[in-house]
């Protein structure tokens, strides 16, 4: 049960050949400083969660295809409300020379005239 317990007799996370105590001394080795473990936390990596069935293509895929759909909406509705912009907008054409006169008579501004 100790050894259960003790972190340098478990098996290293990256490496299950080697224990953590081998780790350590190879890191030892190789930069040539001093390293001792005082404290730490052990974690079930895992615990709790659901694997996921789905693939990672699968998930992709449906994600671009509700995206496509979702662009198809938005564009089959933006034509409608530029038809009933352009229905909204006046049919009468206003020359240069109407609004210069209604300008020189009233003194208002050149939109204020024209509209």
């Amino acid at each position: 049960m100790v050894n259960e317990k003790a972190l340098l007799k478990q098996a290293f996370i990256k490496d299950t050949q080697l224990t953590v105590e081998d780790y350590i001394k190879e890191a030892v080795a190789g930069i040539g400083e001093k390293i001792s473990i005082r404290r730490f936390v052990k974690f079930n990596l895992g615990e709790g969660m659901e694997k996921r069935n789905e693939d990672f293509a699968a998930e992709v895929e449906a994600q671009t295809q509700a995206l496509a759909a979702k662009a198809a909406e938005k564009k089959a509705e933006a034509p409608k409300e530029v038809e009933v912009a352009e229905a909204a907008k006046p049919v009468v054409a206003v020359s240069a020379k109407q609004v210069k006169e209604i300008r020189d008579k009233s003194g208002a501004g050149m939109m204020d005239c024209k509209k």
